[in-house]
């Protein structure tokens, strides 16, 4: 054999041999560095949790200050330094002794030294019930803070597990009929033919033209405003939220002014003086603004700026649960930390058509599956509340429920993989166990921001895909987008609405509105009883005029059955009950909105009359919102978790319950109307085997509290002028309204609703009611703000010097401009319209691909 042959088969032997070398080196490499990771992640070392030295990011001094520190805690082991052993440890300490408490209370580790607090962040987060509560604002943090670097190229901490396809939801678990498959739900009615050219019989255009010409108007009393902004300090969310009304009122060179601005900013971190990103604000005007221009105009840097805005809103969602921080601290360094505990279920999803519609115009998944997320826990929270389908003021963006030191030294904490090690706002340790659900809390219902936008976000999704986003959420519950939404709707109905008292002229028995309601959970552990009893206070909020567009939408769009006829009549009908009622309030107060107190109707006629009214008040029969439950009967309860069955059973929340049963026995008064027993207390002492024992459904009922109407507010014969029969305070204030608070001229709640019920009726009254409200609208400002020489400003109320909100613009003056367009101009079936009133094209979906039903 030459020397050439045996080479080459020397070489050939060697690389096979070499290329198995490399590739076991390879494997183990990515091995031991995975184990390192996992140690990092889960280190229950409280001094400092890391292995790697490239944890540490602070410079050499710092490290020597650090370690420093921390040997006036803990002297090494055999006298080795450990800055010269080239690995960031420290020696175990001490086994605890029985009965010893949690380690973490018993170390002197300083979690308000800045830089110890960094090393822990990194592996324990932040557990905190508000920004105002944020342990870390007054440390001093010139030596800890992030570097540009480290701003802009933000890692992802908690990265989704799974990525879902939107197209694998086309209707992959709904009915649709045939008709459906290919078209989009009808919305919007049937007006009038194309040829028809009787298009504007009443003469709508001079209306619209007017609003056009208020718009002018407007923007020239803006401009100052918005020419005073630093773009190199703030990004321009105002010009950006108003862009789709210029492009539709077809002011196309203010419109390319704000796209050449939007072309010269950065969206990709925001400038260094926005210390605070109002998460929830930047998706629905600033994001909302970029998308909506875009599919308007078809300007491709909009899409580009939008995407960059996108990803960067993105790091607010990289928390443990994967729920947002809506108030994203987002250059601190210690930016590991849970959602915060106070937050509404609205904020959480405010920004879901957005994120949605951006990943159908991109591709990228990533915007669609952060929402679907958090999505899917807000249907599994539906099974643990007390009202079917209706979510209090506040709920538990953390859900995280805290581990008991007893757990603790149990060692429960270390058996279950969803308990996380946390430092609180007291920066100390505790253990917190993951729920996959919101809890409540809160026993205060109000229908306005934090809770209706819930709803109508629901239809928005369902209308944008085509497809019910929330059918396939969990397969242990049959809740739905169709079922959220009427189920909430009919609660709404049953334990909200009232009738009030009212002065004769203009009103009729359709006055009606919507409450603020309270509740009173009490659970019986021994009987499996849920008794709430409800308390509403009769304070009518401008924002619930919103339900009429709500009700008239969603009853067109979801099928309560899989036929043809989508329609709800009897939602359509409370639609336009509630939405009348507000013009009529709204007529008596120049157009304006406010918060009221008003008396419910206690007569058979509910007129209002004065004498009734002023003897009432002497008597001392309004006692206030201090009394509204009976002292006797407030007791601190156990959680309690409800299903979707509002009549009869709820499913237990065994986590929250099965250890929280009250130590001492609590007898109160039965409630009127009730089956409860009043010789037999509601509360057992605690006996594990009586929880152990407990069925797992319990029997719920609802009960007003007696003499809940003259509860929603405290007044006395001081308040009134006797002589004059008039409030002494506000004479001018008509004496059925017990009180008018925080009046608002220019606000879009109620142009909406009437905006949606003509476009969904074609009903020529509600262009009629939108006009009259115009007018009165425009004489209140022309009466209320007028200046020298008979000239007068666009301002609200006792708002003169105050610039213009951008929804003055971006909402109310496009929902007038468009009720008295042509109607086919944006139609619902062509647009949803999201809640900052920006337009968003509804498109038929493709069918999903094999890859993506393989993913199903």
């Amino acid at each position: 054999m030459s020397i050439s042959k045996l080479f080459l088969a020397t070489v050939r032997k060697l690389r096979s041999v070499l290329l198995l070398t490399v590739t076991i080196s390879t494997l183990f490499y990515y091995t031991f560095q995975n184990e390192i990771d996992i140690l990092n992640s889960y280190a229950e070392n409280e001094y400092l949790p890391s292995i790697n030295n490239d944890h540490l990011e602070h410079s050499a001094a710092q490290t020597s200050d650090l370690i420093s520190n921390l040997r006036s805690v803990n002297k090494p082991q055999d006298g080795i330094d450990l800055v010269q052993q080239g690995v960031q440890q420290l020696p175990p300490p001490a086994p605890a002794k029985e009965n010893d408490e949690d380690s973490s209370s018993k170390t002197s580790v300083d979690l308000a030294d800045p830089l110890v607090l960094k090393e822990k962040n990194k592996y324990f987060p932040l557990w905190l019930k508000s920004p105002t509560t944020d342990p870390t604002v007054p440390l001093d943090l010139d030596d800890v803070e992030l570097s540009m670097q480290e701003l802009t190229n933000y890692k992802e901490k908690y990265p989704l597990m799974y990525e879902v396809s939107l197209s694998s939801f086309y209707q992959s678990t709904s009915k649709p009929s045939t008709k459906q498959k290919d078209t989009l739900h009808k919305v919007q009615a049937h007006l009038y033919d194309a040829d028809d050219e009787s298009r504007d019989p009443l003469g709508y255009s001079q209306d619209k033209e007017e609003i056009h010409n208020i718009l002018l108007k407007s923007w020239d009393q803006q401009k100052l405003y918005l020419l005073s902004i630093d773009h190199d300090s703030t990004w321009p969310i105002d010009e950006v939220d108003i862009m789709d009304t210029l492009y539709l009122m077809e002011e196309h060179l203010l419109f390319q002014k704000i796209v050449t601005t939007v072309e010269a900013t950065d969206f990709k971190i925001p400038p260094l003086e926005m210390e605070i990103i109002h998460v929830v604000d930047l998706s629905t005007r600033l994001l909302g603004g970029l998308i909506s221009a875009y599919e308007l105009s078809q300007e491709k840097i909009l899409l580009t700026k939008a995407k960059e805005l996108a990803d960067f809103l993105l790091r607010a969602f990289d928390t443990p649960n994967r729920v947002e921080l809506l108030q994203y601290s987002w250059k601190t360094p210690f930016k590991n930390r849970f959602a915060y505990m106070d937050a509404s279920v609205a904020d959480l999803v405010k920004m879901a058509s957005e994120f949605t519609k951006l990943t159908q115009l991109t591709g990228s998944n990533k915007y669609f599956n952060t929402m679907l997320h958090i999505l899917t826990m807000i249907i599994k929270s539906t099974e643990y509340l007390n009202i079917d389908s209706i979510f209090p003021d506040n709920i538990d963006a953390s859900t995280c429920s805290l581990v008991t030191s007893e757990d603790v030294q149990k060692g429960d904490h270390q058996r279950d993989s969803r308990i996380m090690k946390s430092i609180d706002e007291n920066l100390k340790f505790i253990h917190c166990h993951q729920l996959t659900y919101f809890p409540e809390s809160s026993t205060t219902y109000k229908l306005d921001s934090k809770l209706l936008p819930l709803y109508d976000i629901i239809s928005q999704l369902y209308a944008l895909t085509q497809t019910d986003l929330l059918d396939v959420s969990d397969t242990t519950t049959s809740t739905n987008s169709s079922y959220l939404f009427h189920s909430s709707m009919e609660q709404m109905n049953k334990f909200f609405k009232f009738q009030p008292m009212h002065p004769e002229i203009g009103f009729d028995d359709d006055f009606m509105v919507m409450s603020n309601l309270n509740i009173n959970p009490i659970f019986s552990p021994s009987t499996n009883d849920l008794a709430i009893q409800l308390r509403r206070d009769f304070t009518f909020h401008p924002e619930s005029c919103t339900l009429g567009a709500t009700l008239a939408y969603g009853s067109k769009l979801f099928p309560k059955g899989y036929d043809d006829d989508i329609s709800n009549k009897y939602e359509m009908n409370l639609a336009s009950q509630l939405t009348t009622t507000c013009f009529k309030l709204a007529m008596t107060q120049g157009a304006a909105l406010a918060e009221m107190a008003l008396d419910p109707c206690i007569t058979n006629d509910c007129i209002f009359n004065k004498d009734d009214k002023m003897k009432d008040i002497r008597d001392g029969r309004y006692v206030g919102f201090e009394n509204g439950f009976p002292k006797d009967t407030v007791v601190e309860l156990m959680k309690t978790d409800t299903s979707k069955d509002t009549n009869k059973k709820i499913k237990r929340s065994i986590l929250d319950s099965s250890k929280e049963i009250l130590n001492e026995v609590i007898h109160v008064k039965p409630l009127e109307d009730d089956d409860l027993d009043e010789n037999k207390p509601l509360f057992a002492t605690d006996n594990s085997d009586d929880v152990a024992s407990m069925d797992d459904t319990i029997t719920k009922s609802f009960n007003f509290i007696k003499d809940e109407n003259f509860m929603n507010i405290l007044l006395s014969d001081e308040d009134i002028d006797e002589k004059m029969q008039t409030w002494k305070s506000d004479p001018e204030r008509s004496l059925w309204i017990n009180s008018v608070n925080n009046s608002t001229l220019l606000s879009p709640n109620l142009i909406k609703s009437i905006f949606f019920m003509y476009r969904t009726t074609g009903d020529e009254k509600w262009r009629e009611m939108g006009r009259q409200l115009k007018v009165q609208m425009l004489a209140t400002m022309e009466k209320t703000n007028m200046g020298a020489k008979g000239t007068w400003r666009i301002a609200d109320l006792n708002k003169k010097n105050v610039a213009l909100p951008s929804y003055w613009f971006s909402q109310t003056l496009k929902y007038y401009y468009l009720l008295f367009s042509d109607p086919s101009n944006y139609s619902l079936d062509e647009y949803i319209y999201t809640e900052g009133a920006h337009l968003l094209k509804r498109r038929v979906v493709e069918p999903p691909t094999m890859r993506d039903m393989e993913q199903l």
